[in-house]
């Protein structure tokens, strides 16, 4: 399949993990949207936003697809460590982990949820008083139903004066599951900071799309 890359390096994306079928044994209520798919990604104009590899400090990329049976498309950001899509990683720790259920993860969607600006989302700029600021965290990622708060993977940003990092992941409905050797994930921060202007631009750019093109 032909993607548009945004960045310099290409990647090919491998699942490290096949999401096992037992998701409904997750003990919640099957929360997709009344008369829509469950998030069945397929490329929302061939959008990677990927950057260069920076050695030893992990490279972040986001990959924008669009979930199936929406017109307008509509789409969800999925973050990638290393060429490799976030949703592949925690799975395949939760399974070595033998956590209860495993998986079941999918992007973060900006018109099923109000994350604000994703260049600021992503650096950690919370307005005052904010959901996310008393969060103390981000939901790198969401549910594979679309509703982010289903099933989300928290973690907490660190800004550093050269580097951004990414720990302290939780599941908010296991808590008393152990993620401490799951990351820290530590990325240069310029190449952070670029990759997610990258990030909201491309965001910005498809709403612009959607809304000359209602139909």
């Amino acid at each position: 399949m032909l993607k548009r890359h945004l960045g310099i390096i290409a990647v090919n994306l491998v699942a490290a993990y096949s999401i096992p079928d037992c998701l409904d044994l997750r003990n919640r209520v099957d929360c997709a949207r009344p008369g829509q798919p469950a998030q069945s990604a397929v490329p929302c104009n061939g959008s990677l936003i990927v950057a260069t590899d920076m050695g030893a400090i992990s490279t972040i990329s986001f990959s924008v697809e669009a979930l199936g049976g929406y017109k307008p498309a509509i789409c969800a950001v999925v973050p990638l460590v290393d060429g490799v899509l976030m949703t592949d990683l925690v799975a395949a720790f939760e399974e070595s982990q033998h956590f209860d259920l495993v998986g079941g993860y999918g992007g973060l969607i900006p018109r099923f949820f109000n994350y604000g600006s994703f260049d600021h989302y992503f650096n950690g700029c919370f307005e005052p008083g904010s959901y996310w600021e008393q969060l103390h965290g981000i939901y790198v990622l969401g549910c594979d139903c679309g509703e982010v708060g289903c099933w989300p993977l928290f973690c907490r940003i660190r800004m550093g004066e050269n580097t951004v990092a990414w720990e302290g992941f939780k599941q908010p409905h296991r808590p008393e599951r152990d993620y401490s050797s799951f990351g820290p994930f530590v990325f240069d921060a310029k190449q952070y900071r670029d990759t997610v202007a990258k990030l909201q631009m491309e965001i910005a750019s498809q709403n612009s799309a959607d809304s000359n093109h209602p139909d």
